[in-house]
């Protein structure tokens, strides 16, 4: 799979008074910064959208997730 296949399926997870609200990718908006990152090995992306709900992150700006290839 091509990087901007993978971008392309890119979410966004925000936790908004105990909603979760989920949009598609690629980029978040420019105002928005990456402030670091985890590596999650999960079965598909909903599971990694459920996981990154609960990053207490969320609450205060948006978790992107993103699927990557492992390295071979």
């Amino acid at each position: 799979m091509e990087a901007h296949e993978l971008d392309e399926e890119a979410k966004f997870v925000r936790m908004d008074g105990g909603r979760r609200s989920v949009t598609d990718g690629p980029f978040i908006e420019s105002k928005e910064i990456v402030a670091g990152y985890y590596i999650v090995d999960c079965v598909d992306m909903d599971r990694a959208v459920e996981i990154a709900g609960k990053f207490g992150e969320a609450k205060l700006w948006p978790i992107e997730v993103r699927r990557i290839d492992p390295v071979t």
